[in-house]
């Protein structure tokens, strides 16, 4: 994980979500059949404005059960490992 604003070129945005590195544990194909997403190895989320949860309206029990959507955006890679072992 790149916390955001810590590095200028891949995740530049403070008070932004943080930029990370997943690597999948298991794969299917698709509903249909497909298999284009089912052979990715890796996602990378890179480049993150916005998305961070709000300063206020969770502090009150009454605040419990509530929903606020915070937008972001982001640049998403996927890779496939051509390695058999990781």
């Amino acid at each position: 994980m790149i916390p955001a604003g810590s590095d200028l070129n891949s995740c530049p945005n403070t008070g932004s979500i943080a930029c990370l590195l997943l690597t999948t544990v298991g794969s299917k194909d698709g509903p249909t059949g497909g298999t284009l997403l089912s052979k990715t190895s890796f996602v990378q989320r890179l480049n993150t404005k916005g998305g961070s949860a709000p300063n206020d309206g969770c502090s009150v029990s009454t605040d419990v059960g509530k929903q606020t959507l915070v937008p972001y955006t982001a640049d998403y890679y996927f890779y496939k490992s051509d390695a058999k072992h990781f």
